[in-house]
């Protein structure tokens, strides 16, 4: 592209500028998805083999952990079972009744943990509930 002073030179756009913004993007999306990555604490599923897979997430989803002490956190950020009826309501408010609830609940969690949460979410009105488990039994690399 090319754009004309006043006494009739031409001059070429500088394109180094654009070139920034363009790194800075790529680094920002690859930090953005490490971060997707490391969010979600490491726990235990239970086994299920004969559950059916999830083929597509819908990106509204709240997907909450129970750790096996029974901490409850969305992400990486804990809340107490207050906390978390909170937040459900905001995301009703938000996105209405229907949104998809799932949670994560550690094999060596208490039921009663994972309670908290099922009541946290019954008491904003939400009832659709998935329960995350593996289907296949993963073994660690040797």
């Amino acid at each position: 592209m090319k754009y004309r002073k006043k006494r009739g030179e031409e001059r070429e756009m500088d394109m180094t500028p654009m070139i920034d913004i363009v790194f800075q993007l790529i680094i920002f999306f690859i930090v953005t998805i490490n971060l997707e990555k490391d969010k979600l604490k490491p726990i235990e599923l239970a086994p299920s083999p004969e559950g059916p897979a999830i083929e597509k997430k819908d990106p509204r989803m709240v997907v909450i952990t129970v750790d096996k002490k029974g901490e409850i956190s969305i992400g990486s950020v804990g809340l107490s079972a207050i906390q978390l009826q909170g937040v459900m309501q905001n995301a009703v408010n938000l996105h209405g009744f229907g949104i998809p609830v799932l949670v994560r609940g550690d094999r060596k969690t208490l039921h009663a943990k994972v309670r908290l949460v099922m009541d946290a979410c019954a008491s904003v009105g939400i009832w659709k509930i998935k329960f995350a488990a593996m289907k296949e039994k993963v073994t660690p690399p040797a």
